[in-house]
């Protein structure tokens, strides 16, 4: 009988420790799993901010006027800016803003008080290198012999500045 119970003790315990062995792989499945779907959502997200971060640092312009002279019509209120696409990055005119210290006069393409055109005339897109000539449509507001300040704005956080005077 001793042999008996020693048998039966023994063997409940191997199956028990079989349970056991068999749910610990289980959750050390679902935890290996978990992990995989955390490492996969930050690495996704490092991949998208990397590539903000490249579209932020491959972003510049520059003004090219001349600021003791910018082209300006008073008849026409049409103030007249040269940018350089400076960047690596394409550029769209239609994430550009201006504004004129002075006047507090503030000029997006949603207002249709400005045009553009490109040099080289081929260009189709403000690629890196080509300029935007900007035409943009103040009314008569700007004085001759007066100081102002432009300031444009532009996609990934680009801008430039000119203090000039017209």
């Amino acid at each position: 009988m001793v042999w008996r119970r020693t048998g039966e003790i023994m063997g409940s315990t191997a199956a028990s420790e079989l349970v056991f062995f068999i749910v610990s792989i289980m959750v050390a499945s679902v935890v290996a799993g978990a992990l995989t779907a955390v490492v996969v959502d930050i690495s996704n997200g490092i991949r998208e901010r990397s590539g903000s971060i490249s579209n932020t640092l491959g972003t510049s312009v520059v003004i090219l006027n001349d600021p003791k002279s910018m082209p300006y019509d008073n008849i026409t209120g049409v103030l007249t800016v040269y940018i350089r696409n400076t960047g690596k990055t394409p550029l769209h005119v239609n994430s550009t803003l201006f504004h004129i210290q002075g006047h507090n006069l503030s000029l997006d393409i949603s207002s249709n008080r400005f045009n553009v055109s490109f040099v080289p005339e081929n260009a189709r897109d403000w690629v890196p290198d080509v300029v935007a000539i900007f035409k943009l449509h103040t009314g008569p507001v700007l004085s001759p012999g007066e100081d102002y300040s432009l300031i444009v704005w532009l996609e990934y956080g680009a801008s430039a500045s000119i203090s000039f005077r017209v």
